[in-house]
């Protein structure tokens, strides 16, 4: 399962890079890749036992931080602050992330 998120996610990460213009090397994408996924499964993993939305939207902008200094030690000029919160429905957001669970 996490060689089919790991290579989405690269995916995504890929598209982003060249739809900005950068040159990113495939091992900063693989530990982005590595890096986002650990941060999201520690999050989803509070979230599961606490379901504490007050105190998830600021472990959310903690991740977002976290992302932030990675990316700005790692990539530099090229990175730039993330979002914050957004308040766009999950299910819109998470479509492209679990584009490759199959529920057949």
């Amino acid at each position: 399962m996490y060689h089919e998120a790991f290579a989405t996610m690269r995916a995504i990460l890929d598209a982003a890079a060249t739809a900005a213009g950068q040159s990113v090397g495939p091992e900063t994408i693989d530990e982005l890749t590595y890096l986002v996924s650990t941060l999201s499964d520690g999050f989803a993993l509070n979230w599961l036992v606490f379901t504490d939305r007050t105190a998830a939207e600021l472990q959310i902008e903690h991740v977002l931080g976290v992302l932030d200094a990675w990316m700005a030690t790692n990539l530099g000029a090229a990175s730039v602050p993330a979002r914050r919160v957004s308040t766009v429905p999950p299910a819109v957001t998470l479509r492209s992330l679990a584009s490759w669970v199959s529920v057949d």
